[in-house]
Formats: C-alpha cells, sequence, structure tokens
C-alpha cells in the first residue's frame, strides 16, 4: 500500500461515530438553581447581632 492510502486507512479506523448528545430539559437548569437551601441566618451572622445588641444594650444603661 502507497502512504497515502495508509494514512486514510489509519484514519478511518481510528474516527468512531459519535453520537449527538441528548437534548437538555431547559426547565431543570432554572428549577436546580431556585433550590436554595436553608433560609435563616447563618451562625457568624447571629453572633454578629448579638455583639451588636449587647454593645447596644451597654451603651443605653450608664
Amino acid at each position: 500500500m502507497n502512504s497515502a492510502r495508509l494514512a486514510k486507512r489509519r484514519l478511518t479506523l481510528r474516527l468512531k461515530p459519535v453520537a449527538p448528545p441528548a437534548p437538555r430539559n431547559p426547565l431543570v437548569a432554572p428549577a436546580l438553581k431556585r433550590k436554595a437551601g436553608v433560609h435563616r441566618k447563618t451562625a457568624k451572622s447571629e453572633r454578629q447581632a448579638g455583639r451588636q445588641a449587647l454593645r447596644q444594650a451597654l451603651k443605653q444603661t450608664p
């Protein structure tokens, strides 16, 4: 075989047909992004609010 035929044969043997990916459901991605989890303040913000409330209380009572 000549080199051109060998090169073509190598390419045809290597390439396999690839099926296109399945279409995505356009409603799933926004629904997953809306899942926010727990709706409450974090422990850090709770501690900070407690410290601020304590400072306010100490500032008001002489």
